[in-house]
């Protein structure tokens, strides 16, 4: 399955160093979002829907996840896709010359600019009611490094990207409060100790120490009860640790897990170097895509501290696209026109 990601990964390059191919991507996944976000929505408002066929799963009912049967996956994938598609949103506007107000405001396109915004609020509330924690602070992580990567290089933020950002977030926290957002606070508030994640992280402990050079990829759930000190006869026996950088190192190890996690934050590094050369205003189709794209690994990464997002296949795919997106649009960064490009 990595080496399939790797493949996917360079057919990914190529496809995407076609700027239609990436525009059609991005609305195919714009699609997507919407329609999990609608679905989610549905399955928080009535308590009783299930995921698709999976009637027999009882879990997290009356809670958003789309068709993801855990509601944190759902949330890591829309915490991915948000920011992505911010992006996008952004790289539609015409940014050729002075960016200023006036370009949104003025632009022919502020109706669909309006819609896709709305099908952003949905995504956004979707991801509040699945009343995942981790994922719903990972989104703000997401969104800080947005706005971040969008001053960085001495550059001002957009007034528009102020404008869009600040309308989303109205915009959620009104519908959010006509539905109610009570079941959302009350599960931040919900501090009671748990037996489960932080037993699990501490028992890891003990079986790297067993094995400093890891114990294999896939053997997490037939050796982990021998290090499981909370376990309970007849009870459940957990396929992840809850935490994918910790895994990481009992999978792979003090070799393997410095040398992965070492090459993603070079990748990372190198991407916001490239990022902060870039010129909003000479490219959008590039540099606001790169930047949601490189937000949304930013909250995925987050949110992998408490959960285990990337070990399902469908986010890990997700997860390496948006690897792609970032890589193909820093591409020869040095060489971008100035001429005005098409735009999204």
């Amino acid at each position: 399955f990595l080496l399939a990601l790797a493949l996917f990964f360079r057919v990914l390059q190529t496809t995407f160093s076609s700027q239609r191919s990436m525009r059609l991507t991005l609305w195919l996944l714009f699609g997507l979002a919407v329609l999990e976000a609608c679905y989610g929505l549905l399955q928080a408002l009535m308590p009783n829907t299930s995921v698709l066929w999976a009637t027999h799963v009882k879990a997290y009912l009356g809670m958003a996840r789309g068709t993801w049967i855990n509601r944190n996956h759902f949330a890591g994938f829309m915490e991915m896709m948000i920011p992505l598609l911010l992006g996008f949103l952004l790289a539609r506007i015409d940014w050729h010359g002075e960016i200023k107000l006036k370009t949104l405001l003025q632009s022919d396109r502020l109706h669909r600019h309006g819609l896709f915004l709305i099908g952003l609020v949905l995504m956004a509330l979707a991801l509040l009611f699945s009343q995942s924690r981790a994922g719903i602070t990972g989104l703000f992580a997401g969104l800080a490094t947005f706005l971040a990567l969008l001053g960085s290089g001495g550059r001002r933020v957009p007034a528009a990207a102020w404008l869009t950002v600040g309308a989303l977030a109205c915009l959620v926290i009104f519908y959010g409060g006509r539905i109610g957002f009570d079941p959302v606070l009350e599960r931040f508030l919900a501090l009671t100790p748990e037996t489960g994640r932080l037993d699990y992280w501490r028992d890891s402990v003990a079986m790297l120490a067993d094995h400093p050079l890891g114990i294999g990829l896939a053997a997490f759930k037939p050796l982990f009860p021998l290090y499981n000190t909370t376990a309970v006869p007849g009870g459940n026996i957990p396929y992840y640790l809850h935490n994918d950088v910790l895994q990481l190192f009992t999978d792979t190890g003090w070799i393997g897990a410095p040398a992965l996690l070492g090459g993603l934050l070079w990748f990372m590094a190198q991407s916001v170097r490239k990022v902060r050369r870039m010129n909003p205003a000479a490219d959008p189709g590039r540099f606001f895509p790169a930047v949601g794209a490189l937000s949304g690994m930013t909250a995925m990464i987050f949110h992998s501290f408490f959960d285990f997002n990337l070990q399902m296949p469908a986010n890990a795919v997700y997860f390496v696209m948006l690897m792609a997106i970032v890589t193909v649009c820093t591409n020869d960064v040095a060489k971008t026109a100035e001429n005005k490009p098409e735009l999204f």
